[in-house]
């Protein structure tokens, strides 16, 4: 009868043990997926990173256009 009782005391510690570590192990992953540090993040800034260095280019392209302009009326103007 107390090796019942002792079995079944066990499968239930065991069962709220791993119901315990199941429902922390959720939270974990939860915040791994979809919080601060996640995945969903990364991506926006690669994407906005991405995006940066497009604009760096077009930046780049319209402070040549206009230093070839500046320099040409440099040149009219003989300064």
């Amino acid at each position: 009868m107390k090796q019942k009782r002792a079995r079944e005391a066990f499968t239930i510690r065991s069962f709220l043990l791993f119901s315990i570590v199941l429902v922390l192990g959720g939270f974990y992953l939860n915040s791994f997926l979809n919080g601060e540090n996640s995945i969903n993040v990364l991506k926006e800034l690669n994407r906005y990173q991405d995006e940066l260095e497009r604009e760096k280019k077009e930046l780049k392209k319209a402070n040549q256009e206009l230093q070839k302009e500046y320099f040409e009326l440099v040149k009219l103007n003989g300064y």
